[in-house]
């Protein structure tokens, strides 16, 4: 039997500002993705998120309540350092310094 995953978009305005709930939590999108847990379903949360480092997104995600691991969270950040990886490029980084971490060890930073 072949559980297909998950992949769950993360856009601001829908999981992570969601409906907030009375304490200002993401509400019933918190709710609504742990019913999705229950249903044995491996998840991927996907991000286009260029502003903000992976760490960073895990951390905002579980300030307001979601039961989520940074091996769960693909942002195009991951995407771009797997590239530079994985072609040995040497880019020039264009990048808001919160995003800096997805890139240590590159260059001197």
């Amino acid at each position: 039997f072949f559980l297909k995953p998950l992949s769950i978009s993360i856009l601001d305005s829908i999981l992570i500002n969601g409906i907030p709930d009375a304490n200002g939590g993401g509400g019933n999108t918190v709710l609504f993705m742990f019913r999705l847990r229950q249903s044995n379903k491996k998840l991927k949360f996907v991000t286009n998120t260029t502003k903000e480092s992976k760490q960073a997104l895990l951390q905002r995600l579980i300030k307001i309540g979601f039961n989520i691991s940074g091996d769960e969270i693909f942002t195009s950040l991951t995407a771009a350092r797997q590239l530079i990886d994985t072609r040995q490029l040497s880019p020039l980084m264009l990048v808001d310094d919160r995003a800096l971490d997805d890139f240590r060890g590159l260059y001197s930073l």
